[in-house]
């Protein structure tokens, strides 16, 4: 006969992950011969440093794209330094010398949208009006679309997330009273767990 075991040790049914056992720490509903009451901070800490990581991996990237860009715009005036030169002694204008207007288009650009603004006439809905809803800021024009923000106030009371982790910091702190407690079973076997296991922390996976 075959035994399936579904609970304790080796399976939760509410999931396994840090932030499952968090939530049963939340609720009360923790089961200490399977939950590990330090994961969840573990956790956090984990993804806190790989969030940083790939920040700086990313901010790494910008950078050296940038300082690419910056030797091409170094070689670029070095060359049109030497086209100078060879116009002084020959009169010929090299290509390089002619600008590529980019400001110019770019300013054309934006007095083509003040314009396309300025012809916008957008009325808010009566019935969007009479629901409480509002015109946010200028009509926006970008290179695709033509922008008008709206808002409505909330009418209900939003959540006030420092008060509400402080509120479940308080309830984990309660959940992890029996881990804490001399003499404890739950203390004594998560003690022999958490020693029996290398202590290296491990980047969560991406």
């Amino acid at each position: 006969m075959t035994r399936i075991l579904s609970d304790g040790l080796f399976f939760h049914p509410d999931g396994m992950t840090a932030m499952d056992m968090l939530k049963r720490l939340a609720d009360g509903s923790s089961h200490h011969g399977f939950d590990n009451p330090f994961a969840p901070a573990l956790a956090e800490t984990d993804e806190k440093i790989a969030r940083l990581k790939q920040q700086i991996r990313d901010a790494e990237q910008r950078v050296a794209l940038l300082n690419s860009e910056l030797e091409r715009a170094q070689q670029r005036r070095a060359d049109q330094q030497e086209a100078l030169a060879r116009f002084v002694e020959t009169g010929e204008v090299d290509p390089i010398l002619v600008p590529d207007c980019a400001k110019l288009a770019e300013d054309e650009a934006a007095k083509q949208r003040a314009a396309i603004k300025e012809q916008v006439q957008f009325t808010l809905p009566k019935e969007l009006e009479a629901d409480g809803w509002s015109q946010k800021g200028d009509v926006q024009v970008t290179d695709s679309e033509i922008i008008v923000t709206i808002r409505k106030p909330r009418t209900d009371l939003p959540i006030n997330v420092d008060l509400e982790a402080s509120k479940i910091v308080a309830k984990v702190k309660e959940a992890v009273k029996p881990f804490s407690e001399e003499g404890s079973v739950y203390r004594f076997a998560l003690r022999e767990r958490i020693a029996a296991r290398p202590q290296q922390p491990r980047e969560p996976p991406s």
